[in-house]
C-alpha cells in the first residue's frame, strides 16, 4: 500500500513537472512566434517604404528631365512649349505657380516617403575655380577664423594634379603619417568625400552647419533663390536675421536680380554682379527618406541633355540613416503641390 502511494506521488510529481516545462515551452514559442511577427511586419514596413522612396524619386527625377526651371523653382506641370518661351525667344524664367523649390524645402512624397533638392549653385561648390581662395580671403576674414586658410590650402592640395604642397597645405607625406587614404589629385566626387580632405573632419565636427553650406559642385557664382540664409548672410555680408528676410521674400516673390535684392534691403549695395544667378544650373542633391523609419537615400545628379550617354548623370549614390532628415518640422512641409496630390494630407503634415 505504501508502495502504491509513493508511486502515485512519483506520477504525481512527474505530471507537475512535464507540465510546468511544456507551459515553459509554450510561452517560449509564443514569445518567439511574437517575435517572428513583429520582425515580418518590420521587414514589411522596410520594404514598403522603399518602395515609396523609389517611386518618388523616379518620379521626382523624371520631372527634372522633363520640366522647366523657372526663379522659383522646377515647375511640375506639363505645358506647351510656345509657352515655356518669353519675349525675344529666351526661356521663360518667371515663374507660373506650381514649382517645386530648390532650396531644401521638405515636400511629401509617394506613401510615407519625403523629400528635398538642392541647387548645386546654392551652396559652396568646392570643385569651382576660386572656391580656396573664396575660403582663404573672404570667409576667413568674415568670420574670423584663421582656419579656413588652412583648409583652403588642403583642399586645392587634394584636388590639384601634383606633389608640390602648398603652405598650411598637406600632400602625400602628410596622409600617410597619420594613415589617412592619400589625396585623389582630382576632383572631389561626392559630397562625403569632403571629409577625407587633410584637417577637415575635425573642423567639421567643430562646426557642424557648415555641413549643409558645402557640396562637390563647380560653380562659381552662387544662385540667390536657393543659398540658405547663413551662406547668403557671408556671401552679402548682411546680417542672418537679413539675409532670413531674403529667404522669406523668395518663397513668394523669388528674386530676379540684384536690384531686387537691394529693394528688400532698403539699401544699394556694390556685389559683385557676376558672383550671383538666379536659377539653377542643372546640377543637384536629392534627398529621399520615410518618415516612419531611418532609411534614407542621397544621390547627386547632373542633368546632361546633350550628352550621348543619356540625359542625366549620376554623380553618387549613398544610404544612411535620416535622423537629419526627420528633423525637419512638420510645419514646414508644403501641403500644397500637383506632384503628389494623393499623399498629401491637407494640415501640411
Amino acid at each position: 500500500m505504501t508502495q502504491m502511494r509513493d508511486q502515485s506521488g512519483f506520477v504525481l510529481a512527474t505530471t507537475v513537472w512535464m507540465l510546468a516545462v511544456l507551459m515553459l515551452l509554450a510561452g517560449l514559442f509564443h514569445n518567439y512566434v511574437q517575435q517572428e511577427l513583429q520582425r515580418a511586419v518590420l521587414t514589411k514596413k522596410n520594404s514598403e517604404a522603399e518602395i515609396d522612396i523609389l517611386s518618388t524619386e523616379n518620379t521626382v527625377r523624371y520631372l527634372l528631365l522633363s520640366r522647366h526651371f523657372t526663379y522659383a523653382g522646377l515647375t511640375t506641370e506639363a505645358r506647351e512649349s510656345d509657352t515655356l518661351f518669353a519675349a525675344g525667344n529666351y526661356a521663360r524664367r518667371l515663374p507660373y505657380g506650381d514649382e517645386i523649390a530648390l532650396d531644401s524645402t521638405v515636400y511629401s512624397g509617394v506613401g510615407c516617403a519625403m523629400f528635398r533638392i538642392q541647387d548645386s549653385t546654392g551652396l559652396i561648390g568646392l570643385n569651382a575655380i576660386g572656391a580656396d581662395s573664396l575660403l582663404s580671403d573672404t570667409l576667413s576674414w568674415q568670420l574670423g577664423d584663421q582656419k579656413l586658410r588652412s583648409l583652403s590650402a588642403t583642399l586645392a592640395d587634394y584636388i590639384d594634379k601634383d606633389e608640390q604642397r602648398r603652405v598650411g597645405g598637406a600632400e602625400r607625406f602628410e596622409y600617410e603619417r597619420y594613415q589617412l587614404v592619400p589625396p585623389a589629385n582630382d576632383f572631389l566626387r561626392s559630397d562625403r568625400e569632403i571629409e577625407r580632405i587633410y584637417g577637415w573632419t575635425e573642423w567639421l565636427t567643430r562646426n557642424p552647419s557648415w555641413r549643409d553650406l558645402l557640396n562637390m559642385g563647380f560653380s562659381s557664382a552662387f544662385n540667390i533663390n536657393t543659398a540658405p540664409p547663413a551662406l547668403l548672410a557671408l556671401l552679402l555680408d548682411i546680417e542672418l536675421i537679413e539675409a532670413q528676410e531674403l529667404v522669406d521674400h523668395r518663397r513668394t516673390s523669388p528674386f530676379s536680380s540684384l536690384k531686387e535684392v537691394a529693394k528688400v534691403l532698403s539699401r544699394v549695395d556694390r556685389w559683385q554682379t557676376q558672383r550671383f544667378r538666379f536659377y539653377a544650373d542643372g546640377s543637384f542633391k536629392l534627398q529621399f527618406w520615410c518618415a516612419e523609419n531611418s532609411y534614407t537615400k542621397s544621390l547627386g545628379l547632373q542633368l546632361t541633355p546633350q550628352s550621348l550617354n543619356g540625359p542625366e548623370q549620376i554623380d553618387y549614390v549613398y544610404r544612411g540613416s535620416g535622423a537629419s532628415a526627420k528633423s525637419t518640422p512638420p510645419a514646414a512641409i508644403p501641403s500644397q503641390t500637383t506632384l503628389f496630390a494623393d499623399s498629401l494630407s491637407t494640415d501640411g503634415g
